[in-house]
């Protein structure tokens, strides 16, 4: 029984949580110039994996863009850009669509 309520326990601070985390990242889009393959994708998301405050990229090859969820209190629009250039890529902060 009490190993039950152990378990309970941390499942629900686990969930609490991520709960907190998800509500306290912020997403920023922005325009990427000179994407032409699934290669270039593989290569920005790659740099951007390297900074652990970026929880998640989703880059569209068709739109020239990329939408970052990410730690403002550990990174920030400054940064994410710095790794599209370290990718080989120029970048600007654009506004997200809805």
């Amino acid at each position: 029984m009490k190993m039950k309520y152990l378990a309970i326990t941390l499942l629900i601070t686990l969930m609490n949580m991520t709960l907190v985390e998800a509500s306290e990242l912020r997403k920023s889009c922005f325009s990427i110039e000179g994407m032409h393959c699934g290669n270039c994708i593989d290569k920005i998301k790659s740099k951007m994996s390297e900074n652990t405050a970026i929880k998640d990229v989703d880059v569209s090859l068709r739109d020239s863009m990329a939408q970052v969820t990410f730690d403002p209190e550990k990174t920030d629009d400054t940064q994410v850009l710095s790794a599209v250039k370290n990718a080989g890529y120029k970048g600007k902060v654009i506004k997200c669509a809805k």
